[in-house]
């Protein structure tokens, strides 16, 4: 605890006195040591919630430097492959018939007939006589869900592209 206020100070001031403010580079790109900060705060609130804070928050920040330091890399390499997921795809895998499961585990668990169901609950509040304050959280959670599954989207294409690139040698075979 005393380590994680001690770099919370820190980042604090050196974001106040303008100095480096970078965590750490990946090629040309830094990865800003306010977002850094805001990342570690929000593994450590979801291991606590999750029951599972008891790592060490050095450990905790080095996981989530490691983290965001391979997701610049893949943005990377997605971008010079031209890897992208359209909005079509978005939305056959979030309210799609053949959604992500997680997305139908995800409406199964909020009480929803379906992803389409809870989607159009979150999009027109109004219709079912609810306030769209109320529904802000569960907005939030589908946006971070659909986030996720963008990026497993992305990243299962680029697995897919690497595995058409290898073949089998005479040895193997």
């Amino acid at each position: 605890a005393l380590l994680a206020f001690i770099i919370e100070v820190g980042v604090e001031a050196i974001g106040r006195s303008g100095g480096n403010s970078a965590a750490a580079k990946v090629g040309n790109e830094k990865i800003d040591i306010m977002h850094f900060s805001k990342e570690v705060e929000k593994a450590a609130a979801e291991a606590q919630q999750n029951n599972q804070d008891q790592v060490d928050p050095a450990v905790r920040q080095q996981q989530v430097l490691d983290d965001m330091i391979n997701e610049k890399l893949l943005e990377k390499e997605y971008e010079s492959l031209g890897i992208t997921v359209s909005d079509k795809e978005i939305s056959g895998l979030m309210i799609g018939k053949n959604a992500a499961p997680a997305v139908v585990q995800f409406a199964q668990q909020v009480g929803a007939k379906s992803p389409l169901d809870l989607y159009e609950f979150i999009k027109n509040p109004d219709k079912q006589g609810v306030q769209r304050s109320q529904v802000a959280e569960l907005e939030n959670q589908w946006n971070k869900l659909q986030d996720d599954i963008v990026k497993q989207y992305k990243f299962a294409k680029l697995q897919n592209l690497m595995a058409g690139c290898m073949q089998a040698n005479d040895l193997d075979r």
